[in-house]
């Protein structure tokens, strides 16, 4: 891992388990082993940090969640695919996951790094449209069925990082139902 990285990925850590205000430059430096200003040699700010590990964390997810699908099938089957990989992914990678939710609303995420980051869910927004014109979703606002699903599989992810029950197929598929029941007429 280089430099650059080790620091990334030690910010990542830091955040997650201190939160931002205890994650000091210095103390990332120190915990990477390497000096403020070789860390400033990457990084002009702590911003500038957040937003690049925001950027990247996101880009990872949304690569993960929407590998392409082979075959045509409903929105409700193919919502439950991109459904089951985000639970995947977030119980898989419960260090990015939990970054990438803490930032999700932060007034620290630039308004252009959100909406890089945004480009990476139209496929989402687009299965959701199309399931409101063919009439098999609830014609409400995009966010709003989008925010219903996110919540959702939140829920699903820190519930099970947290307990010591395995996640089975049986009961995926019944909080996918409860999210599906939520959404659809």
């Amino acid at each position: 891992m280089n430099r650059k990285e080790l620091i990334f990925t030690t910010a990542r850590k830091i955040i997650v388990q201190n939160g931002l205000f205890d994650a000091s430059i210095g103390k990332i430096a120190k915990e990477a082993n390497v000096s403020v200003g070789s860390l400033y040699t990457y990084y002009k700010s702590k911003e500038a940090l957040v937003n690049d590990i925001f950027i990247e964390t996101k880009q990872e997810m949304g690569q993960y969640i929407f590998q392409p699908i082979s075959k045509s099938i409903t929105e409700k089957e193919e919502l439950k695919i991109y459904w089951e990989r985000a639970v995947e992914f977030g119980l898989t990678n419960q260090e990015k996951f939990l970054f990438a939710e803490q930032f999700a609303n932060s007034p620290l995420i630039k308004k252009t790094n959100k909406e890089e980051v945004k480009q990476n869910f139209e496929r989402v927004f687009a299965l959701l449209e199309r399931g409101i014109a063919e009439g098999n979703l609830k014609a409400i606002d995009l966010f709003v069925l989008h925010n219903i699903i996110y919540t959702n599989i939140v829920g699903t992810i820190k519930y099970f990082s947290q307990q010591e029950t395995k996640i089975t197929k049986k009961l995926k598929d019944q909080l996918f139902e409860c999210c599906w029941d939520s959404i659809k007429i």
